[in-house]
Parts: structure tokens; sequence; C-alpha cells
């Protein structure tokens, strides 16, 4: 960078009026210096052009008569002529120092002029420099938001997607709940259907085994045990089917012990092979091992009634079960209960 005082001393360079004590110096910094050489080298162009800057004079009209006579006299004189008297001059000559003077004045003007000129161009020339800074330093900005505008909208579009597929599956699982209670409650209802629909036949089994009982005991048709003590010695247990055993069957079983007999009613239990048989069995707190109540077959209607005995006092006839044995029966359950009380 070029201060005021070198371009000072480059204008004054440029027309040859650098002081002396100033000239070497100066010339010592122009060959070490580029930028001032084109400024030594722009300032000499700007002085070359100033003739050419200067208004046209009109010589006077009898100036060109006067140059081609003194031309032609000096050529005669030249030939045979003595010499001749010089013409007196055209302009003082003082004129052309002035002339200069004012040129040298009106080139340091205008040196000064360009300098001034070129300081404001470069101060302009800095401050654009300082507003494309700020400028790009804005769009930087702008393009850095503009990124973060863009991840933001992008990861809030990727939470919302994930909250709508969160919902669609919360919707499938509630959904899925809602028909899985419909069908469990589909279930309940027909369990407690085919429940009510058992107590119905249990309560019908119930009223044939009493009548049936009062048929045992010669009591006449119509009337029912009236006395606390022969109901107390009845002992009643309802039969439910086990996972081995028919889902429709009934049974019910009625034992007197005073007595020491019983009577089974049985719904819907099916027939068996001829190598097969049913087999009732008694549990007694007393007895180590279930106490067998005799052997029979299933009727072709289901239905049948089985009056049986023991050898053994039974106490509790309300704990009994039914299960499926070899021809005959056996001494002690070997095949599976289909039917057991509660």
């Amino acid at each position: 960078m070029i201060d005021e005082r070198r371009e000072t001393q480059a204008g004054l360079y440029a027309v040859g009026a650098l002081p002396a004590e100033e000239l070497r110096e100066f010339e010592q910094a122009l060959l070490a210096n580029l930028e001032l050489q084109l400024l030594v080298q722009e300032f000499r162009a700007t002085t070359e052009m100033l003739p050419f800057a200067l208004p046209t004079a009109t010589a006077p009209a009898a100036l060109k008569a006067r140059v081609l006579a003194g031309i032609d006299r000096n050529i005669n004189s030249a030939k045979t002529a003595p010499p001749v008297a010089s013409e007196p001059a055209i302009f003082p000559a003082w004129v052309p120092w002035t002339v200069a003077s004012c040129l040298a004045l009106l080139c340091i003007g205008l040196l000064g002029l360009s300098s001034g000129w070129r300081r404001d161009t470069r101060q302009l020339g800095e401050k654009l420099d300082q507003v494309q800074q700020a400028y790009a330093e804005l769009q930087r900005e702008q393009e850095a938001l503009q990124t973060k505008l863009t991840t933001t909208g992008s990861n809030l579009v990727g939470k919302v997607t994930d909250l709508e597929k969160q919902l669609v599956e919360k919707t499938k699982e509630g959904q899925k709940q809602k028909t899985e209670f419909q069908k469990q409650l589909d279930k309940a209802s027909a369990e407690v259907f085919g429940a009510q629909r058992q107590a119905a036949l249990f309560q019908n089994q119930l009223r044939v085994a009493n009548r049936e009982i009062d048929r045992l005991r010669g009591l006449p048709p119509g009337t029912t045990l009236s006395d606390d003590t022969g109901m107390t010695q009845l002992r009643v247990g309802i039969l439910k089917p086990t996972t081995d055993g028919p889902g429709n069957a009934a049974a019910t079983s009625i034992w007197d012990v005073s007595e020491q007999k019983g009577l089974l009613v049985i719904d819907n239990l099916p027939p068996l092979p001829p190598d097969r048989d049913y087999q009732l069995w008694l549990f007694d707190p007393k007895a180590t091992a279930p106490i067998s109540g005799g052997v029979f077959s299933g009727a072709e209607t289901g239905s049948a009634r089985f009056q049986f005995r023991t050898p053994f006092g039974v106490e509790s006839g309300d704990k009994v079960a039914i299960s499926i044995e070899r021809k005959g029966g056996a001494n002690a359950p070997e095949g599976k209960f289909i039917m057991v009380t509660n």
C-alpha cells in the first residue's frame, strides 16, 4: 500500500519536479516497489495527455505571411544578401516559461486530485469488500438456518410419522383385545348357559331320584318324606364329566346311609364296547381305597338308573366317581375317571 507522501513524490517525479535530495531515495524505493512503478507510469501517461486537454488557440491572420516572408528572406540572405537584422520575437521570452510553469502547476493539481480520487476509491473498495464479506456471512447464516430448518422439519415429520404408526398399532392392539374380550365374553356366556342347562338337568334328575327313593321306601305316590331323620340319612352327589368323559353327560347319586343302598341316575352316557363296563366308586374318609359300587353298561338311549349296594359301611356316599374298566369290573380303579362329584 502506498501512502500519501509516496504518491506526492511519484507525481513530482513523473513531471521531473522532484527535489534532488529526495530523488535518489525515491528511485531506490521505485526499483523495489512494483505498485509504485505502476503509479509513476500512470502519472506520466496523464502528463502526456495534458496538452491535448488545453484549448486550441487561433494564430493572428498576418502570422502566416510574416513566417513565410521570414523564411524567404532567410533563404535569400543565405545566398547573396548581406545579413539582415532579425525580426523581433513573436512572443516575449517569458511566455514559454510561464506556460510551462502553469502546466507544471496544473499537473501537480491533477496529480493531487488523482491521489485523492485513488484514496477515495481505495476506501470505497475497502468498504465494498467489508459489505461483500458481511453479505457472504449473512448468506452463510441463511444457509445454516435453512439447513437447520430443513433438518428440524424432517425430524418433526419423522416424529409425526412415528406417532401415527404407534397410534395405528395401538388401535390394532385395542381392536385385537376387544375381539379377544368379546370371544371370552361369548365363551363365558356359553358356559353360563351350559351351567344353567346342567343345573336344570340336575334338578330334574334330583326330582326323579326323589320319586325313585319314595318308591323304594314304599311311600304312596304323591307323598314325600317329612321327617328330618329320613332326609338327613340321604347323601346326594352331583357328578360332572372330566376331560376324559363325554361333555354333555350328567349323573346324580343318592346314598341312603341307614339302608346302605343307593341309586345312580344317568343321562347322555354312551354305550361301551362288549369288553368294557362302567364301574361306580364311592369314597369314604374311613376307607383307605375307593369302594366299588358295582358295574353297569350304558343304555342305548344314554339314560339309565342303577341301584347299588356295598358290603362295607359307607357314611359319606356323596363322594362318588365313574370309571371305564374291563368287563366285569376291577377291585381298584384301573381305567380313567370319566365323571366325578365336586
